[in-house]
């Protein structure tokens, strides 16, 4: 992939878009002040500021973005790539995020939750 846009109006987790940055692929993402404010933010290439909140039917709270603010941040970020701003910093975020060490920590989880049933 070129570039991974995350636009989804409610995220669990959020780990797809740091799976993106782990393998050295730009991603722009939604401030939306929880997970990708304060986790994703760091790897972002962009962050788009919601125009609307509102709540999903399961209390979750839900993200509207513009899509004119997101077609400007494909352009930018197209950009960025094509000069290549994004190279040296892709290898950065890709040394920090190691997933094998996550994966062992997730692994090691589920096999003590299983030894406690």
């Amino acid at each position: 992939a070129d570039l991974y846009v995350d636009v989804s109006s409610a995220e669990g987790w959020g780990l797809p878009p740091l799976e993106a940055v782990a393998c050295g692929v730009p991603m722009i993402t939604v401030a939306d002040g929880l997970v990708r404010s304060e986790v994703h933010a760091r790897y972002a290439i962009d962050m788009l500021k919601p125009v609307h909140y509102c709540r999903w039917h399961t209390g979750a709270r839900l993200l509207l973005i513009s899509p004119a603010d997101v077609a400007r941040a494909i352009k930018c970020a197209r950009l960025k790539i094509e000069h290549g701003d994004y190279v040296d910093y892709s290898q950065e975020v890709m040394r920090d995020l190691k997933w094998s060490v996550a994966g062992d920590k997730f692994a090691d989880l589920i096999v003590r939750a299983y030894n406690k049933i």
